[in-house]
């Protein structure tokens, strides 16, 4: 692949994603673990042996229109509000779509590490308490 090709594959990623997760879909699909970033943004830094991941272009594409037209699309006017030393609010609203977003789940990452589910089946707010 060309450095020029290269240079712009995480802007189609991005892009071409919408910001959503197909990685369920790719899973699914049998797209191997070192080709499931084009599946979700961010994408990985690319090496030479990600040439073999143009053989799953056709279904990560399957996966990416199946999605766009079923997954909910990232949250607008997303705010964090400090409500004290050890608290805070996570606020959003719903995507602009056809869509219908039915709950959302909010995950606790640290250092790009899951470390706990913070909210399941909220709505648009959650607040988060955080021990010392």
């Amino acid at each position: 692949m060309s450095e020029q090709c290269l240079k712009n594959v995480n802007e189609w990623v991005e892009c071409g994603t919408d910001g959503r997760n197909h990685r369920p879909c790719c899973v699914e699909e049998g797209i191997p673990e070192l080709c499931l970033s084009a599946c979700s943004p961010p994408l990985v830094e690319l090496t030479d042996e990600h040439s073999q991941c143009l053989q799953f272009v056709e279904k990560i594409m399957k996966c990416t229109v199946a999605g766009i037209e079923k997954l909910p699309g990232p949250a607008q006017n997303f705010e964090i509000v400090a409500l004290n030393n050890t608290a805070v609010t996570f606020a959003w609203e719903a995507p602009r779509q056809t869509t219908e977003v039915v709950h959302y789940q909010v995950r606790l990452f640290e250092s790009g590490n899951f470390v706990e589910e913070v909210g399941e089946n909220v709505s648009t707010r959650v607040h988060i308490y955080c021990e010392m």
